[in-house]
């Protein structure tokens, strides 16, 4: 039965539609290359008036680069990736009103070959694909590349019916097979099987349904779908990039065939997120930064459980994965909590833990474990601001959680001014839930201080140890 939406709603849809088919009609009397300017311009306003989303985007070029360029760099990548997100954006909706043949004139292809070689075997491609460069023109590669390719396209229905009914029949004019998010894997799997092209765009995070992987050395989550879909039907697997060369031009790049013979699942949705990383690298500016490609489970933000399990290839470099653990001030509790700490090490591959204790306990602790970072506290928590802030930028990769063993409101405000992109976890208390990301409650019949009290806090944020690897 069709789900009925109240007026009101039916009602923004509608208007939205008609801004949509207005702002088209005016960007189809524009030149495509005033089109790409003005989103330029856009979009390098959108990098000044828009400080969360400006966020996101540091932090996510700080995972992916902060071995290869300096923060001054990272800034100016940042600006050109709101400046060409806002063109790109801005260009698909032009070329969506553009022929075949018109779009034939603006796109270059390299690497052709490697498509053609991968249709040899008739048994269908699988292409990977990135939020990246002029969405458009992926959307209609398959018609650009031979009248003969069967192109189809997975995607995620807008919300907007009027405007997710109007993109459905423009692919289909064009000779696109879509499907929808969550359609069966058979009929996907009987278009591979017929010869036909299936465009996947496997960039996006996988969650806890996902593959744990290595992708610009993070440990992350991606879809094992592309993976399940080669399996059931033998089609061979190509990444591909696209690239802006100049203002209203692009290339698409393809990549050579991955060699999926004698691989697993695991292994195969590995190699398929190392493919996207070289096609994002090929033109880091073209790529959509501002999605929150490596988010922090809310409720479990230490996790990296993946159902399907992790692959890790023998000569993979992962990037620490950085936790803060405010210890407990009294001697008792800090002995109590350092099983959760032991257990904090180890609970994922990446993990890397520091320890913010009290000064008059740090001896002890070095002799307990001489392995941990410690990091010694004053009990004043505006004296060691500095201090801290110039702890933390030794971990260019970013500080991803800092959980509190104790409820310390004037450390966690210090924290938080010091590090404001990281999720600070703890249990609930009425003095720090201004600063929790998620607070647990304590459960009753654990003792408070007890050791088991300090292994749940860490258990209920997401330390749980990976079983399946390869």
């Amino acid at each position: 039965m069709r789900k009925k939406y109240p007026w009101i709603k039916r009602l923004s849809w509608k208007f939205e539609y008609v801004v949509i088919r207005i702002l088209e009609f005016f960007l189809s009397l524009m030149k495509l290359e005033t089109v790409f300017k003005l989103g330029l311009a856009l979009g390098g306003i959108s990098w000044l008036v828009l400080p969360k989303r400006r966020r996101n985007v540091l932090r996510n070029l700080r995972i992916a680069y902060c071995h290869e360029m300096d923060e001054s760099q990272i800034k100016d990548l940042s600006i050109e990736a709101f400046q060409y997100t806002g063109a790109n954006m801005l260009a698909s909706m032009k070329t969506a009103l553009m022929t075949i043949e018109q779009l034939r004139e603006i796109v270059e292809i390299e690497g052709v070959e490697h498509f053609e070689k991968a249709q040899e075997k008739g048994t269908g491609v699988i292409l990977f694909l990135s939020h990246m460069g002029n969405w458009e023109i992926l959307a209609q590669l398959g018609a650009m590349l031979s009248p003969e390719t069967k192109p189809g396209a997975l995607y995620r229905p807008l919300n907007n019916p009027y405007m997710n009914e109007l993109i459905k029949r423009r692919r289909s004019r064009k000779g696109t097979v879509v499907f929808a998010k969550g359609a069966a894997l058979s009929a996907m799997t009987d278009h591979l099987k017929e010869g036909g092209m299936l465009g996947i765009l496997a960039d996006q995070r996988g969650g806890h349904h996902g593959v744990a992987v290595s992708f610009f050395e993070r440990l992350t989550s991606v879809s094992p779908l592309p993976a399940v879909l080669h399996k059931r039907s033998k089609a061979a697997m190509v990444a591909l990039s696209l690239e802006t060369t100049e203002d209203g031009m692009w290339k698409i790049k393809f990549q050579p065939p991955i060699d999926a013979e004698g691989k697993g699942i695991r292994e195969l949705s590995a190699e398929m997120g190392n493919a996207v990383e070289q096609s994002i690298r090929v033109s880091p500016r073209d790529y959509f930064w501002l999605q929150d490609r490596w988010k922090l489970d809310r409720w479990l933000p230490l996790g990296q459980y993946s159902k399907r399990g992790m692959f890790i290839a023998k000569d993979a470099v992962l990037q620490p994965f950085h936790v803060y653990l405010f210890l407990p001030a009294d001697r008792s509790q800090l002995e109590a909590a350092m099983p959760a700490v032991a257990e904090m090490k180890h609970f994922r591959p990446d993990a890397c833990v520091h320890c913010l204790v009290q000064a008059e306990h740090v001896e002890w602790l070095r002799r307990y474990d001489a392995e941990l970072d410690i990091f010694p506290l004053s009990n004043r928590a505006l004296q060691d601001r500095d201090e801290l802030e110039s702890f933390s930028k030794r971990h260019v990769e970013g500080v991803e959680v800092i959980l509190m063993f104790e409820p310390r409101a004037d450390y966690a405000r210090v924290l938080r001014d010091v590090l404001p992109d990281t999720k600070i976890c703890g249990y609930d208390d009425p003095t720090m839930r201004e600063f929790l990301s998620f607070p647990h409650p304590p459960k009753p019949e654990i003792a408070f201080g007890s050791e088991e009290y300090y292994i749940e806090l860490c258990t209920r944020n997401g330390m749980r140890h990976q079983t399946k690897t390869n």
